[in-house]
């Protein structure tokens, strides 16, 4: 059991105890982690560089913010997550990238003028009713359930073949739009940066679709706000491994970026399958590979500020003496877990439509489970190549691409 609040040790008091130790990663491919899943990088890379580079150029007016924006390198961490996609829609996600990246600096960073004291509705709910207009959606209220205004049918998407949903009805994409007449104002400066990645989104997708991508936002932002609250009302103390979940499956983004696979894959799989316990594991494991390889591979960034991550928490609840090499080698067997996990929900979800009579049905699910493949070996390449993480920049990657980070 936790020892309660006021026992808990901060996290600035077990990160004291790691300085002049030094971290130790393996390789994820020599242990055999991800050796069994694709690894691409996607040919459109390099012209994808060019057109990010211009876009932050274009858009981003502070030249701190704006150099911070080239470390990112979103060009790379698109053309490792899809790799078979094409450019218009690599472009695509890279706004999606691009947004979210800008939008987390600037949530944290907004002045009390900013958050606008006079209006009654938080920093977040400002964000989604910005993101549900620029979807064509209507924000939900309450924010659990949606609420979309139906009008004249227009020409449907002509990307994406006309399919049925799972209740049998015809594709509704092209007839719902936001019944909103005006645009909500922008809650930051730059989240402005949605209305492109939205408009290339639209072009291409149902309406099932944008309803699942809004939720994963409206997910992201509420846990976001989540972390900082419970952050706070600990006073700085480790959280337990439960309490930190609970927040951080949202924080980390990836169920916003999973549930675009068929949209950057320009497929459509049978729409009972996101309904499945398959799925739910392959998006959820999924998600906690990115935290893992996040919590350790940043661990300098997070010791700086006295962030809690999966390190302290293992330092405090699942090691005696604060063994650092424990801690590591606990979570390399978490994702060793992980791997395992996400590999037998693959197998599964092709068990379910082996027998499907439409030989698309098959090949659109094994491009799906590529797609979710290639963000989980995509991420792993992109952080140790990343200036975000500077790695390599500061030596401490390998030439085997194992990690030795001086703390």
């Amino acid at each position: 059991m936790a020892p309660a609040t006021s026992e808990r040790p901060t996290t600035a008091q077990v990160y004291a105890n790691l300085h002049g130790l030094k971290l130790h990663f393996p390789s994820l491919q020599q242990e055999s982690i991800l050796s069994s899943f694709p690894t691409e990088l996607s040919p459109h890379y390099g012209r994808l560089c060019e057109i990010v580079e211009k876009n932050i150029d274009d858009r981003i007016e502070e030249p701190d913010i704006r150099a911070k924006a080239k470390k990112i390198n979103i060009a790379l961490l698109c053309a490792y997550w899809w790799p078979r996609s094409s450019l218009e829609r690599l472009v695509t996600m890279s706004w999606f990238v691009f947004w979210i990246f800008v939008w987390d600096d600037e949530a944290e960073e907004s002045s009390t003028q900013d958050l606008d004291l006079d209006s009654k509705t938080t920093l977040s709910e400002r964000a989604l009713r910005y993101v549900a207009f620029h979807l064509g959606l209507d924000p939900p209220s309450p924010p659990s359930s949606g609420n979309i205004a139906c009008v004249l049918p227009s020409s449907p998407p002509t990307s994406r073949r006309h399919h049925h949903q799972s209740d049998g009805s015809s594709d509704p994409d092209s007839l719902f739009i936001s019944s909103l007449s005006k645009e909500p104002p922008p809650p930051t400066k730059y989240s402005v940066l949605f209305k492109p990645a939205a408009e290339g989104f639209k072009q291409g997708c149902t309406l099932t679709e944008r309803t699942r991508l809004y939720s994963e936002i409206q997910l992201y932002l509420h846990s976001s706000a989540l972390e900082v609250a419970t952050y706070a009302g600990g006073n700085g103390t480790v959280p337990t491994e439960k309490e930190y979940w609970v927040y951080r499956r949202g924080t980390n983004g990836i169920g916003f970026f999973s549930c675009l696979g068929e949209f950057m894959t320009e497929i459509t799989i049978p729409q009972y399958l996101f309904q499945t316990e398959e799925m739910k594991t392959l998006w959820e494991e999924l998600a906690k590979n990115v935290v893992i390889v996040n919590d350790v591979l940043s661990l300098p960034k997070e010791m700086k500020v006295n962030w809690p991550g999966l390190v302290a928490i293992d330092l405090t609840y699942r090691t005696s003496g604060h063994n650092l090499d424990k801690a590591i080698n606990l979570l390399v067997e978490d994702l060793r877990q992980v791997s395992n996990k996400m590999e037998a929900a693959g197998a599964r979800l092709r068990e379910m439509v082996a027998q499907d009579p439409d030989p698309m049905v098959r090949k659109h699910v094994e491009k799906y489970l590529h797609s979710v493949y290639t963000i989980m070996t995509g991420h792993y390449e992109w952080t140790l190549a990343t200036e975000r993480y500077g790695l390599a920049e500061r030596g401490w990657l390998k030439s085997d691409k194992s990690v030795a980070i001086p703390l």
